[in-house]
């Protein structure tokens, strides 16, 4: 079965890197504002001006113990 009215095209300012999470390699205050960061059961936290804010709309100083360590980038165009 051919599905030509689901096929899309991209650009680079289009392209969504939050469908990719990686493992941290540095210090979660060194990646840009608009990173998310993983939780262990679900929910993730976003590095805004002031801190992290949870998914849900909390802002915090820091990330919660149970990050992942997961990372997912912003988009950077």
């Amino acid at each position: 079965m051919e599905n030509d009215n689901l096929k899309m095209e991209s650009n680079n300012a289009n392209v969504l890197l939050c469908d990719v999470w990686a493992q941290a390699d540095k210090p979660v205050r060194e990646y840009p504002i608009g990173t998310k960061f993983k939780a262990l059961m679900g929910g993730h936290w976003i590095r805004v001006e002031r801190g992290f804010k949870w998914c849900t709309g909390s802002t915090f100083p820091n990330i919660g113990g149970d990050w992942t360590g997961g990372v997912c980038l912003t988009n950077i165009t």
